[in-house]
């Protein structure tokens, strides 16, 4: 098992992410690729929308939110095995994932999200993100998320939510 001092532990993380030719389908948040990767209870949803499309994007700071449940995972389960297959499914992932920065535009709309959503800072910046990445215009658009206020504040905002 690499640790995260490592600095080559998450592969493509280190750097720039890949694109795709076509832009992705879908906003996955940090729940969901969570799940993803540790294959927990929803995990088989999560699998299910991957497996239908690999082209996704997150937040920015997606990968540390999904360290810290593999890092918990692992203390839980003193597994070393099952936290290496959670970090390779969360490798597999970033591999394609296009990473939207946080700025001063993803910033601001978060601050608006949280006087009108009920949301935590990170949930806001995470909503805002997907809107920065759908430009602005979520009809139409997927957000992939288990988080039940995110999901509802994700519908008010006009995203389709999946699971």
């Amino acid at each position: 098992f690499r640790q995260p001092a490592d600095p080559s532990f998450m592969g493509p993380l280190g750097g720039a992410p890949r694109r795709t030719t076509r832009g992705p389908l879908t906003f996955w948040d940090s729940s969901a690729v969570a799940s993803l990767s540790i294959g927990d209870a929803h995990g088989a949803a999560t699998r299910e929308i991957y497996a239908r499309d690999r082209r996704t994007t997150h937040w920015w700071a997606t990968p540390v939110e999904c360290a810290s449940a593999i890092e918990r995972r692992r203390r839980e389960t003193r597994d070393a095995v099952v936290a290496e297959e959670c970090w390779n499914r969360l490798r597999s992932f970033f591999e394609t994932s296009v990473e939207i920065q946080s700025d001063e535009e993803v910033a601001a709309r978060a601050i608006r999200l949280l006087s009108r959503q009920r949301l935590r800072a990170a949930d806001a910046l995470q909503l805002a993100a997907a809107h920065a990445w759908s430009g602005g215009e979520p009809r139409g658009k997927t957000f992939v998320c288990l988080d039940k206020n995110l999901r509802e504040s994700a519908i008010s905002e006009g995203f389709n939510v999946a699971p």
